[in-house]
């Protein structure tokens, strides 16, 4: 069953996939809401408050495989300026780890900064 898109319609469609039709010169790419200017002055302004587990688990993968697609290093920049922010929280919490008490913060961690066990292994 195919399904007739009109032109200018926006979609949500796997990034590879939408990497492999832009290619082809058949659909442009926008990027996330999350990755919005807005939301990179929002993120900048303080890194630690955000909740990048609600914006996509796989935070700075996602946005920095955007960013090559857009070739946009200041999206890389504010990824890693974000990422050293927040890996620096990180540390200083896990140094002063008092039983349950950091659990806000870590709900709001991105899959790199939990999964590679960053917050768990300094505990």
């Amino acid at each position: 069953m195919y399904i007739q898109v009109k032109a200018e319609t926006s979609v949500q469609i796997p990034l590879w996939l939408a990497d492999t039709l832009s290619k082809r010169g058949m659909v442009s790419i926008e990027a996330p809401d999350f990755l919005t200017k807005k939301f990179e002055q929002n993120f900048l302004a303080d890194p630690v408050a955000m909740n990048l587990r609600n914006c996509c688990p796989l935070f700075y993968e996602l946005g920095q495989r955007i960013a090559e697609l857009y070739g946009d290093a200041g999206m890389t920049s504010m990824l890693l300026k974000g990422l050293a922010a927040r890996y620096k929280e990180i540390i200083v919490r896990s140094t002063v780890w008092r039983s349950n008490t950091h659990a806000p913060f870590v709900s709001k961690l991105a899959a790199l900064e939990y999964q590679r066990e960053l917050f768990r292994m300094n505990k």
